[in-house]
């Protein structure tokens, strides 16, 4: 069902994750309805302090298509893995809700629980920055792409298969592995793998046809990604190649 949604929305030009393109609301609604909060206290403004709750009521209902749409896209881009980003999001989500909860439910005719909302908004605002900290961390990784020449007589891929490359790598790889250098993060980091002559977990021959093997069908704890082409595996090979 996850890969038949998008698959439809690539069929009209839609390629994009779905999370960042609603996570901004609740985030958003959060941060706001705190700003009006405080404003609404200093300058005893009830009309202020009424738009806040309201904020907080609207952040937890678009807090649901959010989590969602993060499901969603954990599924299609990571395949399921239980990284470190995705479990303190795990955490931190849930309580996101339940101090939402509260302090929708407090409501703008409960005036004797301002300091009390006050307090439950600024959790709130803590933990957005958190799952926005942490959501960098599974998007964007730890990787560079500057390539680094190989010794003579190893010829470079082409620059175009490397580029795509790179972009899936920062999708699908950078949560795992490192570019930069081999030391390890969560897998192997793969700056130079080609120039190994084994592949440092299964210890298979290091080739082209062997990471491609591996890509597909993961010797150990590594997810499978079976959704992508034969295209999109070569330039990911061709990428790591360049490294």
């Amino acid at each position: 069902m996850i890969e038949a949604l998008y698959d439809i929305l690539e069929a009209v030009g839609y390629t994009h994750p779905l999370h960042p393109a609603v996570i901004h609301m609740p985030v958003g609604l959060t941060l706001g309805g705190f700003i009006f909060l405080v404003y609404g206290m200093m300058f005893k403004r009830a009309d202020v302090l009424r738009a806040s709750w309201y904020c907080a009521f609207s952040a937890l209902v678009w807090a649901v298509p959010a989590a969602v749409f993060g499901y969603a896209d954990w599924r299609r881009y990571y395949a399921g893995a239980w990284l470190p980003p995705v479990m303190a999001k795990l955490l931190l989500a849930p309580l996101l809700a339940v101090c939402l909860g509260v302090t929708a439910y407090l409501g703008p005719k409960k005036e004797n629980s301002i300091r009390f909302s006050a307090g439950m908004y600024a959790a709130c605002c803590m933990l957005v920055i958190g799952l926005g900290f942490f959501g960098a961390e599974l998007v964007y990784g730890r990787y560079d792409r500057t390539p680094v020449e190989p010794p003579r007589g190893i010829r470079r891929p082409d620059a175009g298969p490397v580029s795509q490359g790179a972009g899936l790598f920062s999708q699908k790889c950078s949560a795992c592995h490192r570019t930069d250098s081999n030391e390890t993060l969560i897998g192997p980091g793969l700056k130079g793998l080609f120039f190994l002559e084994r592949l440092p977990v299964s210890g298979r021959p290091v080739t082209p046809d062997t990471v491609e093997s591996q890509i597909r069908t993961p010797y150990r704890d590594m997810p499978a990604f079976s959704d992508l082409t034969a295209g999109q595996i070569d330039a990911l090979v061709a990428y790591i190649q360049s490294l």
